[in-house]
């Protein structure tokens, strides 16, 4: 470059609004912006990019990171390969994303999507308002899903929280988890015991490894009942001590709905095995035929009791012709009625024993077919959603108009769901998306997608025109320094 030329750069540099660019291959436009490394852009209002092959647009953002982007105004991004977009967004470390208002990162590859999102984990994503994770290796979605220190785990939903042990699951509103392994799905559900499973509205799964499954489902105490006495005989039954319960309703005790006593039938049950050593449920059927020898067996009872009748009567008669033989034999008949009196007593005990068991077994059967009938029905949702998120795609790449939105349809047996999509895409090579579908059934995902490889042959071409016009004014303004020259 000769003199003129260089002094015409310098010239140019200096009338630009007070812009600073120290590296090389640096754009920079806009006002009192500084560029201190290589192949670096800013765009707007007092931005600083101090990294290479970084870019900030707007106002006062900051760029310390080196294949970073801070967008937006007051925004960060301080570490390698970050991305920072919105107002007083910071992507603190490495391989990280905070986008939106005061979203912040502050553990390695986490994410957080949302105004006032925090991703403090390891590998964590947070997407929603207000939520704030700090335990690695876990997902929140939703809003004001607050303080999640548990790893490994998932929140979708509002307002829930979770204790701090690994691997629990949250997907409902104002639910709560704390134990490892803990489950809940609904609104206002508790498991706090480990490996506990709480699923429907106003639920509590408190003993550890048991199950509350339905709206008002309470878990309680284990109870072990090995043996009973029928009669003065003992009778010991098939399997061990019980160390869980499911329990598909509540007894003396509430959940947040305040519903003390809540009972269920279990309907559409399998036949299972009856014999000494089973320990399967039995259905209404099997029952109903246990009752129809029972009932059988009573007839030839009373059938030998009128053919005892008929004996008594008979011997009677006899013994009106025989005085003598009624006298020794009147010891035994009376020995004989007592045991026939006891007989009767005994099944009459039985009977009433089978009837209060039939009872009890046909609610258990039917409370069992209704909750299963519903959950059946939020399957169908929930493949309605599933086939509506995966009918979303985002359009092709347009380096003039980034952002796209999709919609997308969804039926499943009888049930449907409708989702929507939205997509920013920076550059050719970075996607970014959110979706949800709405429905009684609400689902959400959250994408980041990237391409590797040689760049487009357009974006070069679009850099180069730019060059081009700067080179021409730049001859321009030689021209004119010549002329004043002269």
């Amino acid at each position: 470059m000769n003199k003129k030329m260089m002094l015409a750069v310098m010239v140019l540099s200096a009338v630009v609004n007070g812009v600073y660019a120290s590296g090389t291959n640096n754009l920079v436009g806009g006002t009192d912006n500084v560029a201190t490394a290589n192949s670096a852009a800013v765009f707007g209002y007092q931005n600083v990019v101090n990294a290479n092959n970084a870019l900030a647009i707007g106002e006062n953002n900051t760029v310390n990171g080196t294949n970073s982007f801070a967008g937006g105004n007051n925004s960060k991004a301080e570490g390698r390969n970050t991305f920072a977009f919105g107002s007083h967004a910071e992507a603190l470390t490495e391989y990280t994303y905070a986008i939106g208002s005061q979203a912040r990162t502050s553990a390695y590859d986490a994410i957080a999507i949302g105004n006032g999102a925090y991703s403090g984990g390891v590998s964590s994503v947070v997407i929603g308002r207000s939520n704030a994770v700090s335990g690695d290796n876990t997902t929140v979605i939703g809003a004001n899903n607050q303080n999640v220190t548990a790893g490994q785990s998932l929140i979708m939903g509002y307002n829930n929280v979770t204790g701090s042990e690994q691997e629990q699951i949250v997907v409902g509103v104002n639910s709560k988890t704390s134990g490892q392994g803990a489950t809940v799905i609904g609104t206002h559900g508790q498991a706090t015991g480990y490996d506990t499973t709480a699923i429907g509205n106003n639920t509590i799964a408190d003993k550890p490894n048991s199950v509350a499954l339905g709206t008002n489902s309470v878990t309680d105490d284990a109870v072990n009942q090995l043996q009973a006495m029928v009669n003065n005989t003992t009778y010991v039954f098939a399997g061990t001590d019980a160390t869980s319960v499911v329990s598909v309703g509540s007894k003396d005790r509430a959940g947040y709905g305040g519903v003390k006593h809540y009972v269920r039938q279990i309907q559409n049950v399998a036949a299972g095995r009856v014999d000494a050593s089973s320990t399967d449920a039995v259905n209404g059927s099997q029952l109903h035929a246990a009752y129809d020898a029972i009932n059988t067996m009573r007839t030839d009872i009373d059938n030998a009791l009128d053919a005892q009748e008929q004996f008594n009567t008979a011997i009677h008669n006899t013994l009106a012709n025989h005085k003598d033989a009624i006298k020794n034999n009147t010891q035994r008949i009376a020995q004989n009625t007592d045991t026939i009196q006891a007989h009767d007593r005994m099944l009459t005990n039985h009977e009433q024993r089978i009837d209060v068991l039939e009872n009890q077994t046909h609610n258990a059967l039917t409370n069992l077919k209704e909750g299963i009938s519903r959950l059946d029905g939020r399957v169908n949702k929930v493949g309605a959603g599933a086939a509506a998120l995966a009918g979303l795609h985002p359009m092709e790449f347009n380096k003039d108009d980034k952002f796209s939105a999709s919609i997308a349809y969804g039926h499943y047996n009888n049930a449907n769901a409708v989702a929507l999509g939205l997509y920013y895409r920076p550059n050719e090579k970075v996607l970014l998306g959110i979706a949800g579908t709405f429905g009684s059934e609400k689902m959400y995902s959250v994408s980041a997608s990237f391409k590797f490889g040689k760049h487009s042959e357009y974006e070069p071409q679009s850099k180069q025109g730019e060059i081009e016009s700067m080179k021409a004014q730049i001859a321009e303004l030689t021209a004119r320094l010549d002329a004043v020259s002269k």
